[in-house]
């Protein structure tokens, strides 16, 4: 499993290309298409190329404990249920349909609102920070 493949603030953005390149090198079975900081739009992408892929969906929160770094979040188990199901765990569906569509996790990300023409045309300017001795 790749675990937060669109976490920008770790190694870097997954690209589809970058993760057909390791699927040449190493077997990965899945992604972890639903993340504490995902947007729907960002849940959406990450469902669909795993499911383009034939590999599985799983469900993270980056959450060792409590508050560390944050609190567990929450998940219907029928959004990861091959995974699940892959380890034993059967799942059944919550009504027939839709597993999952945006709009459906009411603790999803939002999306940045799109900024303004004066906050594009700004630069700011930080001084550095002097370490400390």
């Amino acid at each position: 499993m790749i675990a937060h493949p669109g976490r920008a603030d770790a190694v870097g953005i997954l690209t589809e290309q970058d993760l057909d390149t390791l699927r040449t090198e190493m077997s990965i079975d899945g992604l972890e298409a639903h993340y504490r900081s995902y947007t729907d739009v960002q849940t959406a992408h990450y469902r669909k190329v795993a499911a383009e892929r034939g590999m599985l969906v799983s469900c993270g929160s980056d959450s060792h404990g409590p508050k560390t770094p944050v609190d567990p979040r929450p998940w219907r188990a029928v959004w990861c249920a091959e995974l699940l199901n892959r380890l034993g765990i059967d799942v059944e569906p919550e009504f027939e349909g839709t597993i999952w569509r945006e709009g459906m996790d009411p603790l999803a990300a939002q999306p940045e609102p799109p900024k303004s023409e004066e906050e594009v045309g700004e630069t700011e300017i930080k001084e550095p920070v002097a370490a400390a001795t």
